[in-house]
């Protein structure tokens, strides 16, 4: 046998296989076992933490919708202050709308007579008849002397009255005083056309003393009133009231310029005048 074969290795000879073979050398060695709680904690190390920055994202949008959730309560908040604040200025307006004497200038009286201006400078002098229901609204009665004649005798004829003390053109009629036998007055309305309607007694603004009007001469009433007044300055007058007075004048009868001017003019018994005023 020979000998080479029962020699054992060298240590050399094992190192060069050892390096000639590394698989070899690492399947020897031995194998690191690691528990269940190792394994986590090596995992959880190696992890990154990512826990803070959602934190933060998370709190930075809940701040940022508190922020929006103020900003639209503020908002809100405006728009309900302005609209009580639109709503108490026009519930104001409204109040003074209903105290008498806090009105726009001239609102009122066009209002009262379906837009008509009113009589006189400024127009702030009304009718009789813009203060009663179912007068305003209609064409002024005709003020011609034989209309007028028509308007008394219906007045009378109605009324079983003695006489009248005044009349007064109004829209759609006349406003007529007249006196009955036991020495009262009651206020009538009467039509162009002849109708006649009671306004009530008229006791407490007139004197019983008063001369009724001698519709005979009332032709010659209006043309000595209207002479009167031209002679006096006034243009284009027109009849609109007559009445009777027991001291100083008569007859006080009140015409209508073309200039919107009121003139009165003041006649005796005779027809004769006795004052001519002119307000323009």
């Amino acid at each position: 046998m020979d000998n080479d074969e029962n020699t054992p290795a060298s240590s050399d000879d094992r190192a060069g296989r050892d390096a000639t073979h590394p698989d070899s050398a690492g399947a020897d060695a031995p194998t690191e076992r690691l528990d269940d709680a190792t394994a986590a904690a090596r995992v959880d190390s190696s992890t990154p933490d990512t826990a803070p920055a959602a934190e933060n994202h998370v709190g930075g949008r809940s701040r940022n919708r508190r922020i929006l959730v103020g900003a639209g309560a503020a908002v809100a908040l405006l728009a309900f202050g302005g609209g009580a604040f639109a709503i108490g200025t026009a519930v104001a307006d409204d109040d003074d709308d209903d105290r008498p004497g806090i009105h726009a200038p001239g609102s009122r009286d066009g209002d009262a007579r379906g837009g008509q201006p009113g009589h006189g400078p400024g127009g702030d002098r009304e009718d009789d008849s813009d203060e009663r229901p179912g007068d305003a609204g209609a064409a002024s009665a005709p003020a011609d002397a034989a209309a007028l004649r028509a308007a008394a005798d219906a007045a009378i004829e109605h009324s079983s009255a003695e006489g009248i003390t005044s009349i007064e053109i109004e829209r759609g009629g006349y406003d007529i005083d007249a006196r009955l036998s036991d020495g009262s007055e009651v206020d009538l309305f009467v039509t162009p056309e002849g109708s006649v309607r009671e306004r009530g007694d008229d006791d407490a603004n007139d004197d019983d003393d008063d001369p009724l009007i001698d519709l005979a001469q009332l032709g010659d009433i209006l043309a000595a009133a209207q002479s009167a007044a031209t002679d006096a300055g006034a243009t284009e007058t027109a009849f609109h009231a007559l009445s009777t007075s027991s001291s100083g004048a008569v007859y006080e009868v009140e015409l209508r310029g073309g200039d919107r001017s009121e003139v009165e003019v003041e006649l005796d018994a005779d027809l004769g005048v006795v004052q001519v005023d002119i307000d323009s």
